[in-house]
């Protein structure tokens, strides 16, 4: 089964295209956590700050001091 890829866009638009319909703080924060949840195909390999981790989620817990969360865990490649 073939993978469709997503058109590539430049952060801005597609912000635009995330927060389009969310009005005020939280609702835009609902956005972008949903935003980026859908865009990443998880679990992901990543580095922070050199070291190798595995993403294996997105959350947010309606916080607005601490906005979308990375979920990662040990033994990325």
């Amino acid at each position: 089964m073939a993978t469709q890829k997503k058109p590539s866009l430049d952060p801005e638009t597609l912000l635009e295209e995330i927060l389009i319909d969310a009005y005020g703080d939280d609702e835009q924060l609902w956005a972008l956590h949903a935003g980026i949840e859908d865009g990443l195909d998880l679990p992901m390999d990543v580095h922070v700050i050199g070291e190798p981790l595995s993403l294996i989620a997105i959350d947010h817990d309606g916080n607005a001091r601490r906005g979308p969360l990375a979920v990662a865990a040990l033994g990325g490649g």
